[in-house]
């Protein structure tokens, strides 16, 4: 499991680091403390990410038409563009449109928080690795395996 900052988790939540620190002090967020820093699990923060604000209305998330073909085991009316299941087909198996589509449909933040879980390290190499190099996140951080491991290693902290 791949752990993430207080800065990457304002990022995430579209908050200020400050804001991040004070809910972890009056236990409205869950982290990790790792000596005098405090770590978030992505998969939780993720599921405490509302849509962007500048979508309104109850059919601006659902799945376009033109993204339905990546759901061809699911029904693509009950999706969202929220949901990691279009999240992961669309990163991973996604056209130029259908990724542009999820990039103005979802903040980047929810996006990276996304590649660092579990379920994004089920994206083929191919596609982990384009999008890591999209958002300009660190190679080291593309082996989930160990990089959590590394960091640990670094600071001596166990």
């Amino acid at each position: 499991m791949s752990l993430i900052t207080v800065n990457e988790a304002a990022v995430l939540l579209g908050l200020n680091p400050q804001t991040i620190y004070r809910k972890v002090s009056r236990g409205e967020l869950k982290g990790v403390r790792l000596g005098r820093t405090i770590r978030f699990d992505p998969s939780e923060l993720l599921a405490l990410t509302s849509p962007p604000a500048n979508i309104r209305g109850p059919t601006a998330y659902t799945v376009p038409s033109f993204v339905e073909p990546l759901f061809w085991d699911v029904r693509a009316s009950d999706l969202t563009a929220s949901n990691p299941l279009v999240i992961e087909r669309v990163l991973d198996l996604g056209d130029v449109a259908q990724a542009r589509w999820l990039l103005t449909h979802q903040r980047p933040g929810v996006l990276m928080a996304f590649l660092h879980s579990r379920r994004g390290a089920r994206l083929s190499s191919r596609s982990r690795n384009f999008w890591f190099n999209y958002f300009g996140l660190d190679n080291e951080e593309k082996d989930l395996s160990t990089s959590a491991e590394k960091r640990l290693g670094e600071t001596g902290w166990r």
